[in-house]
């Protein structure tokens, strides 16, 4: 039997019922289990049933993700956990729930890296954040934090090998918001392991809401049906049970919301939360009640899987996932008025004749099936080695580029060319430099030119018209390549197919050598996230490698002083249609200055950069609308009165800055990253 290891760290009550009855019947028919699980309000219930049934599982804790990255979004550091803790164990197959993005970091690894390449990783779409969004009346809920999170969801949905749904409906959701989706997909219902035969004769005095406590949920819905019937109707109805999770309605907590919503009307009610599938039946036996089940949006979870597969009297909202398994005279409409007819017409519903379109058989040998589906997605790999053009854009900064160069000839990589370009240093040292250096490797891999000084994007953009490498490959004059840069590239770019990668790179303080200098963090990317790559530069630094006929084809990078080039030609190729993914690992070093580009540069320039580079993509009138609504942003950013932005730039990286002045210890360093998340929060 397969290796299977269940991803769900953020484990939501409903999603870890789910999960369960999934694991219980692997565990029971000899697969090899284990579950990963960080924090949600069904995580106890995991950890407490898998230990129950004897199920490895892993809980990660919150001091594992003091990780020393630029991110500190929890969900990216969840991801990047996981996959540290994965890469070096072994299963044949490993599943993910696709909400919070959790599998982001083990696919990009297959898909950059060549990691995982003997297991099959699949992503379980239950419902992404921007699908719990939508259904709680929440759009465009959460700023850049969610912006981020729903992209590593979407890469998920992209990238991994197999993708799953209960529904049918849940992949015509994503494709009707301009997803991308793996190929390998397949339907696989939840399943209930206990069916039973009808309950009795339905007791349709007594309802049961069953769903989550909020507007996704249909708490709303529900209660403002109970107000529109008549006072004839409502004598019929002696009891309300509501099995469900706490959650809000809106700005109200829904203890209060039911509370007042039942005093409305005189109704004896009673709240049961968090009951699992088997607990139901239970509660369903005691009196027979009428299921509802009122969710806006439904991806068929396992309360109503169970209800079918027990014989449960029920009805329920008509989505289109509810239509995949329920007879259409259990339906009723999205709107109060529709579920108030549909409870004062129930006595007319046989539902000993109802006809339902769920197989539990049939969904739990698909379940087994769909964990021995073995990758085809297989990682591309090259024996060519091609020629790549290292550009070095020369400025003054004499006192490293022998560091530079002395990096690039310990490089494991054998087919270079270098190509070093004096921008018009005005500095006599760092003049005298570049000629001694010059003459020292000048030969046919080294080359060196002199040109009047017009600026970094010029500077590069020149070194890229002489090279004649199939690749080029950016490096600033300040930072140290380590020795697996460019093999570690090229093979990623062969085995991707992208047409530019960017990589994580580890910042060190000074003027020195790595090894005598102050550590910063590791600097993460996300990739080509458009929407968050409106507001910051989450593609990648200047150091990144693109096919040279891909750079050629777009005109090369931005020709101005203002110091965003990799900013804008990064966006500038994702939004002409070229391919550009993150490698996640550090590749060089990044030497931080007191006058490096990181930490100074006019942010509004930067951002109307930008901001035009999007722009030129649109039509007319969408840009009018896109430059109203960003016009705020920028001019916040211009003025003083933006305090928060102010302290960010200031204060850029200060564990780095307290390294060199303070002694380093766990617990200063844990002070001020607390320091930096509290920073970077503000305002975002």
């Amino acid at each position: 039997m397969s290796s299977v290891c269940y991803v769900i760290p953020f484990a939501k009550s409903v999603l870890a019922k789910n999960v369960l009855s999934k694991i219980k019947l692997l565990k029971s028919s000899g697969f090899k289990v284990t579950v990963i699980c960080f924090e949600g309000s069904g995580v106890n219930l995991l950890v407490n049933r898998c230990i129950e049934n004897g199920i490895d599982i892993r809980r990660i804790v919150t001091n594992e993700l003091n990780i020393d990255l630029t991110i500190q979004n929890i969900p990216f550091l969840v991801s990047f956990k996981i996959r540290e803790i994965l890469i070096s164990e072994s299963y044949d197959i490993i599943r993910f729930v696709d909400f919070m993005g959790s599998a982001f970091h083990c696919i990009q690894g297959k898909r950059v890296c060549g990691e995982f390449t003997e297991t099959t990783l699949v992503v379980d779409m239950y419902g992404a954040s921007q699908f719990r969004n939508e259904a709680g009346e929440c759009w465009g809920y959460g700023g850049f934090e969610q912006l981020l999170v729903q992209y590593m969801e979407r890469y998920s949905c992209e990238f991994g090998d197999v993708l799953t749904s209960p529904t049918d409906y849940m992949y015509d959701w994503a494709i009707s918001r301009r997803w991308r989706l793996c190929e390998k997909r397949y339907v696989i219902p939840h399943i209930c392991i206990s069916e039973s035969q009808s309950l009795g004769i339905p007791n349709t005095s007594h309802l049961i809401f069953c769903g989550e406590y909020s507007k996704a949920g249909g708490l709303h819905l529900f209660c403002n049906a109970l107000r529109r019937l008549s006072k004839e109707s409502l004598n019929k109805i002696t009891n309300i049970t509501f099995i469900g999770e706490m959650s809000n309605v809106g700005d109200i907590p829904a203890e209060t919301y039911i509370h007042d919503a039942m005093n409305s009307i005189s109704m004896q009610y009673k709240i049961l939360n968090d009951l699992e599938p088997t607990d139901i039946i239970l509660e369903c036996k005691r009196n027979n009640g009428i299921l509802v089940f009122p969710q806006i949006t439904s991806n068929n979870d396992g309360e109503i899987v169970t209800a079918v597969a027990n014989n449960l009297p029920l009805i329920a909202m008509a989505s289109d996932a509810h239509k995949e398994i329920l007879d259409e005279k259990l339906l009723f409409d999205n709107s109060p008025a529709s579920l108030a007819v549909k409870i004062q017409t129930i006595e007319d519903i046989d539902f000993s004749t109802v006809s339902n379109k769920y197989n539990g058989y049939i969904a739990r040998a698909n379940w087994l099936e769909s964990n021995n589906i073995k990758s085809t997605n297989l990682c591309k790999t090259s024996s060519s080695k091609p020629l790549v053009s290292i550009c070095i854009a020369f400025y003054n900064h004499g006192k490293f580029l022998d560091m530079a160069l002395s990096s690039i000839e310990k490089l494991d990589y054998p087919s270079l060319e270098v190509i070093v370009v004096n921008d018009g240093s005005t500095d006599i040292k760092s003049i005298e430099r570049f000629h001694e250096l010059k003459a020292i490797y000048q030969n046919n891999k080294f080359k060196f030119y002199s040109k009047i000084n017009e600026g970094p994007s010029i500077t590069r953009n020149y070194a890229a018209s002489i090279a004649t490498g199939d690749y080029l490959l950016f490096m600033d004059a300040d930072n140290i390549a380590k020795p697996n840069m460019v093999s570690s590239f090229v093979d990623a770019m062969q085995r991707s197919g992208c047409d530019c990668l960017t990589c994580y790179f580890d910042q060190f303080w000074g003027e020195g050598k790595v090894a005598n200098s102050s550590r910063g963090l590791t600097y993460a990317l996300v990739g080509p996230s458009l929407e968050l790559g409106v507001f910051s530069n989450c593609f990648g630094d200047t150091n990144f490698i693109v096919k040279r006929k891909v750079f050629q084809e777009l005109g090369g990078f931005y020709k101005s002083r203002v110091v965003t080039e990799d900013w804008q030609f990064l966006s500038n190729l994702v939004l002409s249609g070229f391919t550009l993914d993150v490698l996640p690992s550090s590749l060089f070093w990044y030497r931080v200055l007191p006058e490096s580009n990181v930490s100074f540069g006019s942010e509004y320039l930067k951002q109307q950069i930008i901001l035009e580079t999007y722009c030129k993509r649109l039509p007319p009138y969408v840009y009018h609308v896109f430059n109203s609504l960003c016009r705020p942003t920028l001019e916040s950013n211009h003025h003083t009165d933006d305090i928060p932005e102010i302290v960010k730039k200031i204060i850029k990286r200060p564990i780095a800055i307290a390294n060199k002045v303070l002694p380093v210890n766990t617990k200063r360093r844990n002070i001020f990253k607390k320091i930096m998340k509290i920073i970077f929060r503000v305002g975002g």
